[in-house]
């Protein structure tokens, strides 16, 4: 682990203090601390953009201290924020809002996730509403964990599909595969090659298109029944090859091209004569 990781997992769930006038900090890091929240001291605005960067638990900021000239970096850290976080706010107001400037007002509202709690303040309000904003964001952090999962997920199964399409494409037999309810998604090279179609017009049901009329009502038939009972799917129909003739082709299951559990798939094998010898190098 980096120093920098470190000290982001340290910071994760801590309460970064901005409070640069009197004891304000001071007293407030004194009472997190007693109650066993940890807390890091901000000198100025720059410095808790820059812990807002390193992602933080909670921003505990005076009224004050979001009026000086460099806001406007304060503002940047919070827009580069990942889609997932949204570092909650608690600003200690001077007073009630009729007291408060219109400037004053402005920097408050563009927090976007702030609560406002007037002073003077009792220690009990700020440590609820400390454990309170830190409760949320625990769940940020859930909902970020959660999308990094799913993004390592899609990762895998993408190089998964990406090995299975050059094993099937490496191969002389046709190739193809169904979703659990039958849909067709995938053919291999071969498959395109021997009929002559367009890559993706025989998915779905549109694969039947393929086979010899006279073969359709059979063929259809044992599909349905291979769906229903899970027993493996082979049969020998003609299909129609690139240059309009039909041609003779076994079709048998395949183990070894099934992507995902309950996926129906198989290989195809062209007859090269009448008296049933079947070829895997005959697709030209």
């Amino acid at each position: 682990m980096t120093d920098r990781s470190a000290a982001r997992d340290d910071l994760a769930l801590a309460v970064a203090i901005l409070a640069p006038r009197g004891r304000d900090a001071a007293v407030a890091a004194a009472l997190l601390d007693k109650v066993g929240i940890a807390s890091v001291q901000a000198r100025d605005l720059p410095a808790l953009a820059g812990l807002v960067g390193v992602t933080i638990g909670v921003a505990l900021v005076t009224e004050e201290a979001l009026v000086a000239a460099d806001e406007g970096l304060l503002q940047q850290a919070l827009a580069d924020q990942p889609s997932w976080s949204d570092v909650p706010f608690i600003v200690l107001a001077n007073g009630t809002s009729r007291h408060r400037s219109d400037r004053a007002k402005a920097r408050i509202d563009a927090l976007q996730n702030g609560v406002v709690l007037s002073r003077p303040l009792h220690a009990e309000e700020l440590v609820r509403a400390v454990r309170s904003a830190l409760k949320a964001r625990a769940r940020q952090y859930e909902a970020r964990d959660r999308m990094h999962e799913l993004q390592t997920r899609e990762a895998q199964l993408h190089d998964s599909e990406a090995k299975f399409h050059a094993i099937a494409d490496s191969v002389d037999q046709m190739i193809w595969s169904t979703r659990p309810d039958g849909f067709h998604d995938y053919y291999n090279h071969r498959w395109y090659e021997f009929t002559g179609v367009p890559e993706g017009s025989t998915d779905g049901e549109a694969w039947a298109g393929m086979f010899h009329p006279d073969d359709q009502d059979r063929t259809w038939a044992r599909w349905r029944q291979s769906l229903e009972t899970g027993q493996p799917y082979e049969i020998e129909y003609r299909l129609r090859h690139r240059s309009g003739e039909y041609r003779w082709v076994l079709v048998a299951p395949s183990l070894s091209a099934t992507r995902r559990a309950g996926s129906p798939a198989g290989t195809a094998a062209a007859r090269t004569s009448t008296a049933s010898r079947w070829s895997r190098n005959s697709f030209s």
